[in-house]
């Protein structure tokens, strides 16, 4: 992570994705992802010697969203997005490749 721009950081967790592109797989799977957008974190009070806190501070917003894999088992292919600004934003069709 870089120094501090005075722009606020968007975490934005991602669910279900590594089902759909294993490690090793050229092929891609048909499967759910979620998609969620966290609320902004303001940079401003950071200082270029407090990076590795902020860092850390969006890898935890991040990682509180995770979700096991199995909730992603069922394979009707849907592309789900929230943000915790609003409720859920919208549905998505799957993605046809």
């Amino acid at each position: 992570m870089r120094e501090p721009s005075g722009k606020n950081i968007v975490p934005v967790t991602i669910n279900g994705s590594g089902q759909l592109l294993p490690s090793g797989d050229w092929r891609l799977r048909s499967g759910n992802v979620e998609v969620i957008v966290q609320k902004p974190i303001m940079t401003a009070t950071f200082r270029a010697n407090s990076i590795r806190s902020l860092s850390d501070r969006v890898r935890h917003e991040i990682a509180a969203h995770l979700r096991p894999i199995e909730s992603f088992a069922d394979g009707r292919g849907k592309t789900s997005v929230h943000s915790e600004n609003q409720p859920v934003v919208g549905e998505t069709p799957p993605l046809n490749l």
